[in-house]
């Protein structure tokens, strides 16, 4: 039967639990440190990758005799040589960048004091030339060895039509969304529920509010909690990205193309409904926990990250059997289930039947960390087994 007393105390716990936790002045304060570590990380990535501003000087000993053709900056200015004890020499008395020797057709060395980024350059103009040596070296006709060496055509053909870059990618982000509500919800409810139980403000609380209701409050405010956190990092990362489109001449919109709004509404409900049903599992094992400082059940609290990355695996096969019984298994389809709808064939009613299993899974979550929470709250000293909470439930 409806009760508003207990509808009306659950949001008012629901609100305090979220009000408690997440705090906009924190959180812009985190999201400005993210930003000044990614512009500081960026500058600094620039500057790494950065070509240098003069080329590398390199000697190139050509011991076959081919013809020398270079198209690559490094190889056009490189400095023709003969001896190479005396380019060896001049290499280690850091004279020269690199040495670059070749025997034939098929076999070179670049030679270098240590690994150098430019080297690949290097190594791409070597690999053309090389089409215009083989047929010397060989006597095969160029047109031949022009066919020999040029990569085979193939096609990917799908029978439905294939998943979009845009799809994908919505379905890799909102899995990353669930993993990250999953470690908020890990900080929050183990610092809620077990602070709580160690300062003994518990059994103040549900002298005036029923477990039931001070669970549920718990279980939405925490899950309100993470999830609009990961909403507000998804908000700015689109619109982060988008500006750094812009400045580098891309364009806003293009940021914009590489979600699938369609999906992303479908798929905010999965991530929400996951990261609920997450929590009142995280609320049901925090109950349990006595002393967090060595309860042999904190590992359980680390369980959830496994189902929530079952979604990747998706990403490579996603309409195989396995995938779809994991697409409508509660504890693995809130990440699944968003990969499979961009990247397999899904039918309506499976969607359909995930939701509602996860529904089901979060209303039984939800009655087991109650019973949980009313039978252990006002424990102290040994932690409850679960062989122990069975026995309860049994009676």
């Amino acid at each position: 039967m409806f009760n508003k007393e207990n509808l009306r105390l659950t949001l008012t716990v629901t609100r305090w639990e979220f009000t408690h936790f997440y705090k906009i002045r924190n959180e812009l304060i985190g999201l400005g440190i993210m930003l000044v570590v990614s512009v500081i990380s960026y500058f600094i990535t620039s500057a790494a990758l950065k070509q240098p501003d003069e080329l590398p000087r390199v000697a190139v000993i050509n011991l076959a005799g081919l013809e020398w053709s270079p198209r690559a900056d490094i190889l056009r200015n490189a400095t023709p040589m003969t001896d190479t004890t005396r380019a060896i020499d001049l290499l280690r008395d850091e004279k020269i960048d690199g040495l670059v020797l070749l025997y034939s057709a098929d076999h070179w060395k670049v030679v270098t004091p240590a690994p150098r980024k430019w080297t690949s350059a290097i190594e791409t103009d070597l690999r053309e030339q090389r089409a215009k040596w083989l047929p010397a070296a060989t006597g095969v006709a160029p047109a031949v060895v022009a066919r020999i060496t040029a990569p085979a055509r193939s096609e990917k053909v799908y029978l439905r039509e294939a998943p979009d870059r845009a799809g994908k990618i919505t379905a890799i982000v909102f899995i990353v969304f669930i993993l990250i509500g999953v470690f908020l919800s890990f900080a929050y409810q183990f610092t809620a529920i077990s602070g709580e139980k160690q300062q003994r403000i518990t059994e103040q609380i549900i002298s005036a509010v029923k477990p039931g209701v001070w669970m549920d409050g718990k279980i939405l405010g925490i899950s309100l909690t993470g999830f609009t956190s990961i909403t507000v990092y998804g908000l700015l990362t689109i619109v982060g990205f988008g500006l750094y489109l812009q400045i580098t001449g891309a364009g806003f919109a293009a940021a914009l193309a590489m979600v699938h709004w369609p999906s992303a509404i479908l798929f905010l409900l999965f991530t929400f409904l996951s990261i609920v049903m997450w929590n009142a599992f995280l609320a049901a094992i925090s109950s349990m926990i006595t002393d967090p400082n060595n309860s042999s059940k904190n590992g359980l609290l680390m369980l959830p990250i496994l189902p929530a990355m079952s979604g990747f695996l998706a990403l490579g096969d996603p309409d195989t059997g396995f995938m779809q019984f994991l697409s409508l298994f509660p504890l693995t389809s809130g990440s699944v289930m968003p990969a499979r709808l961009v990247l397999g064939d899904v039918s309506p009613w499976e969607v359909l039947a995930s939701i509602v299993l996860l529904v089901a899974a979060i209303w039984l979550m939800r009655k087991v960390a109650t019973f949980i929470f009313r039978t252990s709250i006002l424990i102290s000293g040994k932690e409850p087994s679960f062989r122990e909470v069975w026995r309860w439930a049994r009676e």
